[in-house]
């Protein structure tokens, strides 16, 4: 596993797997996303602390209407920046 993505990467990888698929647990979502468990589980909390995405049960989360609109904010930052790499 890669580890310790920035931020802004983590959480639109994370909200993109999210929006791709029904609602998925931290682990699957991890092994999705290459990155280790426990930066998704606190990137997860974080963003459901924010609104962006919500739990469906114990680990499982989906993303919320509000998580799609930070996702499509977060790929406009990618597509501005040089060769979409932050």
């Amino acid at each position: 596993m890669t580890g310790e993505m920035p931020r802004r990467r983590l959480d639109r990888a994370i909200l993109g797997a999210l929006s791709e698929r029904t609602a998925l647990h931290v682990i699957d979502l991890a092994g999705q996303i290459d990155e280790h468990p426990i930066e998704v589980d606190q990137a997860c909390a974080r963003l459901h602390e924010e609104g962006y995405i919500t739990p469906s049960a114990h680990g499982i989360y989906d993303v919320t209407t509000r998580g799609q609109r930070r996702l499509d904010e977060l790929g406009g930052e990618q597509a501005r920046t040089d060769g979409g790499e932050e």
